[in-house]
This record gives C-alpha cells, structure tokens and sequence, in this order.
C-alpha cells in the first residue's frame, strides 16, 4: 500500500492510530461494562478518526494515484452530519442514563444517512452506469466542498447548543437534589462541550481564511488542532468513572419542567418529583403547582423550623450523601415540601443549604483545634465534604477564604488575642430568630475541646 511518510502525513497517523485505539477500548469498555456512554464515544470517536483520514493520506500521495484517489472520492469520510448528533447523545447519555434512545431519534441521523446515498449515487452513476467521472469531473473531492463544510458547522452548531443547555438543566437538577453535588457537576463534560466549541471556531475561522480549493498545507493545520483535541475528548470519555445519580425527562410542556427520577444504583428509577428550573422548586409528581397548600408564610416558616431542627440537632449535613428525599423521609414529608421551602423559605437551593453547615461545622473546628490533631482533609471529611476538591472549592465560595487561609487567619486572631475557642456553636443565619442566638453544642459536637 502506497503511503508518503512526510511531515504532514506522519503526524496524523499517529493521531489516526490512537484514534482506533481508543475506538476499540471504548467499544470493548461499552460491551464488557454495559455503558451506554462509552458505546456513543466510541462512535464520536471513529467519526472523529475518520475525519482526518483524507488529509493524512492526501498527503501521504493518495491524491495523485490511482486507484486509491478513487477511495478517497468515493469513500464518505468525513460525514459532518454525523458528528452532531454523537456529541448530544453521548451528553444525554452520560448525564441521563435513565433515558434510553428511542427509534423515532434516528430521525436525527438522517442527514447523515441521506449523505452516505448522496456519496453512494455519485459512486454509482460514476464507475457503473456512465463509468467516467460526473460527479468528479472538476477532480476535487466532494467531501471538501464548501457546502458541505458549511452545513456541517450548522449541524454540528445545533448539536453542540442542545448539550449545552442539557448540561445546564441537569446541572440546576442536581443543586436541587443533592448535598455533594459539586462532585456530580461533571466538569469533565463542560471540557468536552468546550474543547467542541474550539474545534467549531477554528473551523469557521479556517473556512474564512481559505474558502478555494487547494491550501491544502495551511488547512492541514486545523486537522492538527482537531487531532490534539479530539484525542483529548476520547482518552477523557475512557477515564471518566463518574455516573449520574439521578435521571430525568424534558417536558413537551413549552416549559423547562423535568420529571425527575432518583436512583443509588443507576440500575432503575422511581418518579419522586417534578422540577421546575424557572421557579426551582420541585412539584410532586402527579400534583399540580397550585395544589401546595405552603402559600402561607406563616406555614413556610413553620416547615422551615422544623428542617433547621433536624439538620442541626441530628447533624445530617454530616452525611456526605444525603439528599432532598432522604432528608425529607427524615422529616416524614417529601421531597416537594421540603424543596419549597429551602428555596422559598431560605432563599437558596438545597446543595447551598447543607453546605452552609459544613463550612459553619469546618470553622467551628478549626477554632476548636481540630486541625492540629489531624489533616485539613480528615476534618472536611468529618464535617460532611467527600472530597479535597469540593471542599476547597465550596468553603472558597462560602467565606472567600481558602481553607489554610482562614485556618492562618484564626490562628493569628488566637496568638494575638490570646483566648481559647468559642463554646457556642454558631449556625448558618437563615433569618430564623431563634437560631440567630448561638446555643450550646451536644456531647458529641464538645468532645475533643
């Protein structure tokens, strides 16, 4: 097989090589694990690898000979429609694995089966029926007409929009429903989403710089920033372990309501609420919004009493996994109650609220002392953080301190005022009078003072 090592041709191999790598690991992962994400990286990943193939090997001299000039005119490699709809349904898959793929959803994958007819009628009405060149008379590839390019910026686009705002959506789901859900934020996915954007961008930015045939060497450098990026998002998709919790579906409301379903294992999911991301509360799954009877202020303050009570008497923000439905069966209430009035009656979302517990707990001791006996980490961890970086990151947000500042910060305050630590403990001031006065802590919050 003839192949050119240049500069240019030699680089994408590499590229190309680890992309079917990656493609089979990510199948072998899919098939062996049963995950529905990596079985759609798989498939963005060959598209991806394929992508590249006509300027690797355009410069590895295929171009010039025949018959593989044919292979490259007539083989649809770079099938932009197909992209698009890889990006979002790996999303949706990864953030939502309880919504499965439906046949009505290959609708979306029509243009690209449209495009691999339109290349298979060329090939066709080319080598068969006339048997000289049509379609590729003018000896460019129609793969690389601007058309084409433009189109697929558009598909892409739309795709690239659509798994945003579904990252956006889950992410407003999780603040509602889970206590750690900075860990379940899936950072990762807003780096993928990022990375694509990038790769959107250059596109258009090369398109417009060098919209003629030809150019074939400047143009080889965005195939190159591709390559880079590209393999970023497959060994990413590889490594990520993380899984979602919960699992939800868009409404055809003309809202942006969701009907929410929670599950440990991932496995099955029971509806437990509704939720509403403009007003973010949660409605009860069959209930309509104007069925709460929490309208009075009176009744919201009174709820909200009674959820301070629990979370700070039985210190459930402890609980590194607690969410909205297990605090709510602590309260022999639902979800839908207790979100109203987190939201309604403090004015913040339930992931803010147990957090603002932890950091008060983190600080309290610290003044107690406790980072002297053990790690910054194991005292977080005791306060209800289940990790080094939601810690930092939640405590930062909470007292714009980093956690060694304000240790720093306190321990100057002790040498220079020369007073041991408070024996009250301080809660969050949720704008409930009765916990505005510090009270004394239990046995268990006193032992080690």
């Amino acid at each position: 097989m003839h192949f050119h090592f240049s500069f240019y041709s030699s680089i994408l191999l590499i590229f190309f090589t680890h992309g079917v790598l990656f493609s089979i690991l990510l199948l072998r992962k899919a098939l062996v694990e049963n995950n529905k994400p990596c079985l759609w990286m798989a498939g963005l990943t060959v598209a991806c690898t394929l992508n590249i193939v006509p300027w690797m090997l355009g410069h590895a001299g295929w171009y010039s000979l025949q018959p593989y000039r044919d292979i490259l005119f007539y083989f649809p490699f770079q099938n932009f429609f197909l992209l698009g709809p890889l990006i979002f349904f790996y999303t949706r898959a990864l953030l939502n694995p309880g919504n499965h793929f439906r046949k009505k959803e290959w609708a979306h994958f029509g243009p690209a089966i449209f495009y691999l007819l339109y290349t298979a009628i060329m090939f066709v009405t080319d080598r068969i029926i006339l048997r000289r060149p049509f379609f590729y008379a003018d000896g460019h590839d129609r793969d690389l007409d601007n058309w084409y390019r433009i189109a697929g910026i558009v598909s892409i686009s739309f795709y690239l929009f659509l798994s945003l705002r579904y990252y956006s959506v889950y992410k407003k789901a999780a603040v509602q429903i889970l206590s750690f859900a900075d860990t379940m934020l899936f950072r990762w996915i807003k780096r993928y989403l990022l990375a694509l954007l990038v790769i959107q961008v250059l596109d258009i930015l090369f398109l417009c710089l060098y919209p003629a045939w030809g150019s074939f060497t400047s143009k080889w450098w965005y195939y190159f920033v591709f390559s880079v990026l590209f393999y970023y998002v497959a060994f990413n998709g590889y490594t990520n372990s993380i899984q979602a919790l919960f699992s939800f579906r868009l409404l055809n409301n003309g809202s942006d309501a969701l009907l929410l379903f929670q599950s440990k294992q991932v496995l099955a999911f029971t509806p437990v609420l509704l939720l509403n991301n403009e007003a973010e509360q949660v409605i009860e799954t069959g209930q309509k919004e104007g069925d709460f009877s929490l309208s009075d202020d009176k009744e919201i303050a009174l709820w909200k009493e009674k959820i301070l009570d629990v979370v700070e008497n039985k210190a459930v923000y402890k609980d590194s996994e607690i969410t909205l439905s297990s605090l709510a069966k602590l309260l022999n209430t639902n979800a839908s109650v207790l979100s109203k009035v987190v939201n309604k009656g403090v004015g913040i979302n339930f992931n803010d609220f147990i957090n603002g517990y932890r950091v008060t707990a983190f600080k309290k001791s610290v003044e107690a002392g406790e980072h002297k006996r053990q790690t910054i980490l194991g005292v977080s961890i005791d306060c209800g953080f289940n990790s080094k970086t939601t810690f930092n990151r939640v405590f930062k947000k909470h007292t714009g301190l980093s956690p060694k500042d304000y240790i720093r910060q306190v321990d100057a305050e002790r040498k220079t005022e020369n007073v041991g630590p408070r024996e009250e403990f301080d809660v969050p001031d949720y704008n409930l009078g009765r916990l505005h006065q510090p009270h004394p802590p239990s046995s268990s919050q006193t032992s080690g003072i």
